[in-house]
């Protein structure tokens, strides 16, 4: 008897066709779910990076009785004559969150971070070099590392950081046209009493009425709203455009401190006073994607904050200016609690 082989039926075009638009649609059903998955996991992270820095911050007050300052630095307004060198807030808290030898490699001296007087300026650069993972938000688009020659000293490679801390809420309030209020009103003020080793005076102006300040100590005691509702350190991201909207590498955020530190204490602290994730066209032909000095992240829709007392909370673009001026004063006396 003569048997017929039956030989399997391939797929025809239209079947193929079927199979492939229903593979594109799962993919995009599931893209989406993938990359909701991918945000939530990123922003968890950045919000354990700050419980880690608040928990630092705890530390050092538990170990000095006070917090550190934004910085400490020689100059109050801007003295073309030198440059002055600063050690930023992330400096002091070094042996507090497992970098004692990178400390101990940089030790605090007048001028350290200035080449031009420093004998021994390499340790330095390598420091604002370093790469200090809980510093840095998982989610951030910024560059690893980028060459910085923003203020007339080269540090090549330095580490793009993600965190600030708060020394304002009133700054911006919420302008959205003033440049002043971005930046250089971070840095004017006038010279008042001198704190420190160094005996660097105090930044005196009625805006820096947050947390911190440059050339200042301050301790728990110092945030009559309660540390529940005062903001400590916020996320930030460098800024992406400059004049005529060309990129640059410099105007990042900074770790560690400056060797020159003219007109920057919007590289390592923040303000409130600025709606969160804000655009803003500084004039007729030059636009920021960001506002330069107030807070901002690469999460969808608002910024994470570490609060003084330590608990962590992801503050929605939708914030109420009440509410978001509030956070960023430590003893403003507004009624309004931040939890709400």
């Amino acid at each position: 008897m003569i048997r017929h082989r039956i030989r399997p039926r391939g797929f025809t075009l239209i079947e193929l066709l079927v199979v492939i638009a229903i593979i594109a649609v799962l993919i995009g059903l599931l893209l989406p779910a993938v990359q909701k998955v991918r945000e939530a996991a990123g922003r968890m992270s950045c919000q354990n990076n700050l419980k880690q820095l608040g928990l630092a911050m705890h530390n050092y007050h538990d170990a000095n009785n006070f917090f550190p300052p934004a910085a400490w630095r020689e100059s109050i307004k801007d003295d073309t004559s030198k440059s002055f060198s600063a050690y930023s807030w992330s400096y002091f808290l070094l042996p507090y969150m497992e970098q004692d030898p990178l400390s101990k490699s940089i030790p605090f001296v007048k001028n350290g971070f200035d080449p031009a007087v420093s004998t021994n300026y390499a340790p330095y650069q390598a420091a604002m070099q370093a790469q200090i993972k809980i510093m840095r938000c998982p989610t951030t688009s910024d560059e690893l590392t980028y060459d910085d020659n923003s203020r007339g000293v080269l540090v090549p490679q330095r580490y793009a950081i993600s965190y600030g801390v708060v020394i304002s809420g009133s700054v911006g309030n919420p302008s959205t046209t003033r440049s002043g209020e971005q930046s250089s009103h971070m840095d004017d003020g006038n010279p008042g009493s001198p704190h420190g080793p160094f005996n660097f005076p105090e930044l005196v102006a009625g805006r820096f009425d947050g947390p911190f300040n440059q050339n200042v100590i301050r301790s728990f005691a110092d945030m009559v709203d309660g540390t529940s509702n005062t903001a400590m350190i916020g996320e930030r991201y460098r800024t992406e455009q400059s004049n005529g909207g060309a990129t640059t590498g410099g105007w990042g955020y900074w770790a560690v401190g400056a060797a020159d530190a003219q007109d920057d204490n919007a590289q390592w602290s923040g303000t409130t006073g600025m709606p969160f994730n804000i655009l803003l066209k500084i004039n007729s032909n030059t636009e920021r994607k960001i506002m330069y000095c107030g807070f901002r992240s690469r999460h969808t829709g608002g910024c994470n904050f570490v609060f003084c007392d330590g608990h962590v909370r992801f503050m929605t673009d939708a914030t109420s200016d009440e509410v978001r001026l509030a956070m960023g004063t430590r003893a403003g006396g507004e009624p309004t609690n931040v939890e709400q």
